[in-house]
């Protein structure tokens, strides 16, 4: 498996970059999810979990799935590790993306709050 973990001066890899690049690619040539993963051998759902980067995925399938696209590893995985410092703000980000906006000013407020007596 890829691993959402790395060391040294990076801490972790986008999935979810990494699988809006695949869904991309899949919708460039009219592939539905089922039929990509009846070409990867894999199901549906894990397509699915992939394309909205839930999921990690193994080396394997990610070469499958590059030559299904007819499009390089590289191009796949290119600005996908996230630098340390870039993964706490991805990491916050991911956490509130889909709340409602008065959550979010809510969440921000309430940072603030924090940051102050730290």
């Amino acid at each position: 498996m890829l691993t959402n973990k790395l060391s040294g001066d990076y801490d972790k890899v986008n999935f979810h970059k990494i699988g809006k690049r695949i869904k991309e690619e899949r919708r460039k040539r009219q592939l539905t999810q089922e039929r990509l993963a009846e070409l990867v051998d894999v199901t549906p759902a894990f397509i699915g979990h992939i394309e909205r980067g839930e999921r990690s995925l193994s080396l394997i399938t990610l070469i499958k799935i590059s030559n299904c696209l007819g499009v390089t590893i590289d191009y796949l995985l290119s600005e996908t590790i996230i630098p340390k410092d870039e993964g706490i703000i991805e990491e916050f980000k991911n956490l509130i993306h889909d709340k409602p906006i008065e959550t979010r000013m809510a969440v921000m407020d309430i940072l603030k709050s924090v940051l102050k007596y730290l």
